[in-house]
């Protein structure tokens, strides 16, 4: 019966509990949990938790960013702390991360779901996918089925799925839209993959810190790698997905003569090269520095230095 629910049912799973029966969980708990991921050379990990916990390089965001130079696809919840912007937190915040937010059945962007920016103005938000009232396994000896059997009268065990809203219901679809693919396309690199879903993703009218690039189309993703792969099966994806289209629209680091900060651009391409970035236009005066990093699977990040002179 559960082989009949869910997206990618073929899909090998490992249950790595990280939480007890009321949803606690350490941040150790959960690194060591990355760390065995890791040494399963699994393809995927989902994540559909998080603190708040603000600085970029915390231990945790570290593991995750680990995870992904090991060649692992890490997806994260964004989190439940919307409407209200700069809500974006750990792991949701690391570096290399698919941070997704949540939509409701009118694919309108869930007043739960947080928005960016990141606590160094990156958009926070990767992508979006269905999150309200979501078929879900209910856990036996939760703290949920407590609830339903003080509230409800039901017996243990008696319930076996239940509808559920949260980041943490969108995170697993990104989770499963991926399994999919790489299921199809096993060849594909994981840069690849995620550049397939971000290209594809369907525009909500949001910006880029409450849709990332938008709510995700699993139909537009296989498409998309079909038609940029090669006869030879490898793959020629074209352009790339900006991460962070926006990063001083609305949170503006420097405002008066003398000010400087250092935003991120970052951003998914399947070309795997530095990408030049352009700067035209009377912006390119303030301007006083871009770092570029190398590229790690595909993830491209450029730090720019942006200073208004006296």
């Amino acid at each position: 019966k559960p082989d009949t629910y869910g997206i990618a049912t073929k899909a090998v799973f490992y249950n790595l509990k990280v939480s007890n029966s009321a949803g606690y969980a350490t941040e150790a708990g959960i690194i060591a949990a990355v760390d065995t991921a890791i040494s399963k050379k699994v393809d995927i990990i989902s994540i559909s938790l998080g603190f708040d916990e603000e600085d970029q390089q915390s231990p945790l965001n570290i593991a995750c960013d680990t995870a992904v130079d090991n060649g692992i696809i890490v997806v994260v919840s964004a989190g439940n702390s919307g409407p209200s912007y700069n809500t974006i937190f750990s792991p949701a915040s690391a570096y290399k991360t698919i941070s997704v937010g949540a939509s409701n059945e009118g694919i309108e962007i869930a007043d739960f779901s947080s928005r960016g920016p990141t606590s160094d103005f990156r958009s926070g938000v990767d992508i979006i996918a269905p999150g309200v009232n979501i078929l879900s396994a209910l856990a036996h000896g939760s703290t949920i089925e407590n609830a339903l059997m003080a509230i409800f009268g039901f017996q243990s065990g008696q319930v076996e799925y239940i509808y559920l809203s949260g980041t943490s219901m969108a995170a697993p679809v990104v989770s499963g839209a991926i399994a999919l693919l790489k299921g199809e396309f096993p060849e594909a690199r994981p840069s690849e993959l995620i550049a397939s879903i971000l290209n594809t993703a369907n525009d909500l009218g949001y910006d880029s810190y409450v849709q990332g690039a938008g709510l995700i189309d699993i139909s537009r993703a296989y498409d998309y790698l079909l038609e940029h792969q090669s006869n030879d099966g490898d793959f020629k994806v074209i352009g790339s997905s900006i991460r962070n289209d926006q990063p001083l629209s609305y949170f503006s680091p420097v405002n008066f003569p003398g000010d400087q900060a250092q935003i991120t651009i970052q951003y998914f391409t399947g070309l795997h090269e530095l990408d030049n970035l352009s700067i035209t236009g009377n912006i390119s005066r303030f301007i006083s520095q871009i770092l570029h990093l190398e590229p790690t699977n595909g993830l491209i990040r450029q730090n720019i230095t942006i200073s208004i002179p006296y």
